[in-house]
């Protein structure tokens, strides 16, 4: 068996892996400012060490695709995919094949500049321009050699192609899960262009590229499933316009699929952010508002179950009973809070995930069940269950995005109760989390109350911390 050409001295634990079993989890790891769906620090390491063929396997065992599948995208044969992994075809040096294998993938050519300068941290700013590349180099005299390749990374977006396969369908899944399994980790408003970006090209597929009938429908649905993530990372980053748009294109593209799994999970992904509209619209003045924004959700929760009645998926029953005790919470309506917890709970004890899309199980599971059960348990005025729930949660293995937002919302109670320095403290966390790598802009806007708090009481600390965050996010 061959050497792992990442580490190159490890062994795959199977004929046929690209990578050992340590490379593997590491190709699938993120980095805190991705440029795209893989975008990890292995892959930056091997492009930094010129380890040019390793570049193919890592991008292989990131998106689990095999030989065959990603050879025809690429257009290769299989037998030269496979040299070219193990660096016993020559031609992967040439740059033009490299290009060409990034172009394929929809690899932003941005993504390849720790291959020029030798750094790993080398890439250009979010806004495409080459304001920052990782090195200490004055704008003024940026030339030479990191110039052309900054200007080459500022080419156009990856063209689609001419004829659209199952292989490249199954890359788009691909990218979609790995978007949603780096959310727990980064945050929405880090991964929202990456996002957008393969969203741009499954709709460039869609709209420009011939294919079967059966292909296009499988297209149909993994552009839906793109679009939906998107939303989710701008809902995330606290841009709401933008997330009821992707929303509503995603429903567009699910019912032209005649897909009642993606058209319920659109839907209650869609209800989020009435949900959301009505916890912020908290005050007397503004109880008609909070109440309407709440039966929006209720009426699209519900939609959502009626598409799902016939679908025997656990998880996805699980997170619409979870956004139907959420509404009704926001609208007072106790029993039905508890019902829906109870019928989020039995779904979860009859899961098992097997036969489940990667997607659709992301973020699920006793732990959201137990968010759900605290947040609603605030609205309907129970702030010492909510705290006990939200104490119990944090003592889970949370994702750093997940455990930032929790944290928030407890700090938001315990302001609530008056326990100021109690929320100070909590929010202290949260900081510590956002300057850390996580980039949630909704996370920062449940800690505005707290910040406020803060001010009041003249700490100064706080307050510095949580301005710092919130220009780092407005440029994330």
């Amino acid at each position: 068996m061959r050497t792992c050409p990442a580490c190159r001295t490890a062994q795959p634990s199977r004929l046929g892996d690209p990578l050992c079993p340590a490379c593997t989890d590491a190709a699938r790891q993120t980095v805190p400012h991705p440029l795209w769906p893989f975008d990890s620090p292995l892959m930056r390491r091997v492009l930094a060490e010129v380890n040019v063929p390793a570049v193919v396997a890592v991008f292989r065992a990131a998106t689990g695709l095999p030989q065959s599948d990603l050879a025809a995208m690429v257009g290769w044969s299989r037998a030269a995919l496979g040299l070219y992994e193990h660096g016993q075809r020559g031609a992967v040096f040439d740059i033009r094949v490299l290009l060409g294998f990034a172009d394929a993938v929809a690899m932003p050519r941005e993504a390849l500049l720790p291959l020029v300068l030798g750094d790993t941290d080398a890439a250009l700013s979010a806004d495409g321009a080459a304001s920052e590349t990782g090195v200490d180099v004055d704008r003024r005299s940026f030339g030479g050699l990191a110039a052309g390749a900054a200007l080459a990374a500022m080419l156009p977006e990856a063209a689609a192609p001419s004829r659209v396969t199952a292989s490249h369908v199954k890359y788009l899944e691909a990218s979609a899960e790995s978007l949603w399994l780096q959310s727990g980790s980064v945050g929405g408003a880090a991964l929202l262009r990456p996002a957008l970006r393969h969203w741009q090209l499954a709709r460039r597929m869609l709209k420009r590229s011939s294919y079967t009938d059966s292909v296009g429908r499988e297209l149909l649905v993994s552009t839906g499933q793109l679009a939906d993530v998107s939303a989710y990372f701008a809902f995330d980053a606290a841009n709401l316009s933008l997330a009821q748009q992707l929303h509503t294109e995603a429903l567009e593209l699910a019912e032209s699929a005649g897909d009642s799994v993606l058209l319920a999970w659109v839907l209650t992904h869609m209800a989020g952010i009435p949900i959301y509209r009505a916890s912020r619209a908290s005050t007397a003045d503004t109880d008609w508002a909070s109440r309407n924004a709440a039966r929006q959700a209720q009426r699209l929760v519900n939609r959502a179950a009626d598409e799902a009645r016939y679908e025997p998926l656990p998880w996805l029953h699980e997170m619409i009973a979870c956004r139907q005790a959420l509404a009704a919470s926001l609208i007072g309506n106790t029993a039905a809070f508890r019902s829906s917890i109870a019928r989020a709970q039995r779904e979860l004890d009859r899961a098992s995930g097997a036969g489940e899309p990667i997607w659709l199980q992301g973020g699920l599971g006793e732990s959201t069940i137990i968010e759900f059960h605290a947040r609603g348990s605030a609205n309907l005025g129970d702030g010492a269950q909510a705290e006990v729930l939200y104490h119990k949660l944090l003592d889970q293995g949370l994702a750093p995005r997940a455990r930032a937002f929790t944290a928030a919302h407890l700090a938001g109670l315990q302001l609530a109760q008056s326990a100021e320095r109690d929320a100070i403290a909590t929010g202290q966390t949260v900081l510590a989390l956002l300057e850390d790598g996580v980039k949630s802009t909704r996370t920062l806007n449940e800690l505005r109350p707290v910040r406020a708090a803060a001010a009041e009481s003249g700490d100064e600390e706080f307050c510095a911390r949580f301005d710092a965050a919130e220009r780092a996010l407005a440029v994330a």
